[in-house]
């Protein structure tokens, strides 16, 4: 039977650096981010992102994700609409792509798994988790954004400790030593496979 083994985490937490190297070590892994880039560069959502929200978010036949980033920034009316459009479709086609899957092990790499009903994919989930401090300074470095907008950023999303609440596994990385943070999750590794 397949094993289903999600990795979340927060903005910064180091969710990236814990799936590359999954992947590194051989494992499939499913990410939500370029499945959700493919599906715009294909043009799923453009009619019912027309729909919602006119046909100025729509430049050479596909979604102008900066045009449509503008609008739902600040709304978060807008975002939910976003989200009830896309969410399900995405949902839809990861469960489609770990249907098809010859593994016996498959990753899925979902930052809002929670917040979009992911967590029903899988049977383990492992939260990638650091502070909040330690977040935004990673975050202010690697997009060279404030301190006052990476925590903007960080407030944005579901809290560190609600989603570890709901995770069946923590790694914690809150220090940058990469040989200790791989080390953590060979560990995990032993434990869920």
């Amino acid at each position: 039977m397949k094993k289903v083994i999600a990795i979340t985490g927060g903005i910064a937490s180091g969710k990236s650096m814990a799936t590359n190297y999954i992947r590194e070590k051989g494992y499939t892994v499913l990410d939500a981010d370029a499945i959700t880039h493919s599906m715009y560069e294909r043009g799923v959502f453009n009619d019912s992102l027309k729909q919602a929200f006119g046909d100025n978010i729509i430049k050479n036949n596909l979604v102008d994700r900066k045009a449509l980033g503008e609008l739902i920034y600040n709304d978060s009316k807008l975002k939910e609409v976003l989200n009830s459009i896309t969410h399900p479709l995405i949902y839809k086609e990861m469960k489609k792509l770990i249907d098809e899957s010859l593994c016996d092990v498959l990753f899925i790499d979902v930052a809002l798994l929670f917040e979009a009903g992911f967590d029903r994919l899988a049977d383990t989930i492992i939260c990638i988790s650091a502070n909040d401090d330690i977040r935004a300074s990673r975050l202010s470095l690697r997009d060279n954004i404030s301190i006052e907008y990476a925590y903007k950023k960080i407030r944005s999303q579901m809290s560190n400790l609600e989603r570890c609440k709901r995770s069946d596994i923590i790694i914690e990385h809150n220090d940058n030593d990469l040989e200790d943070f791989y080390k953590k999750i060979d560990k995990v590794l032993k434990e869920v496979l």
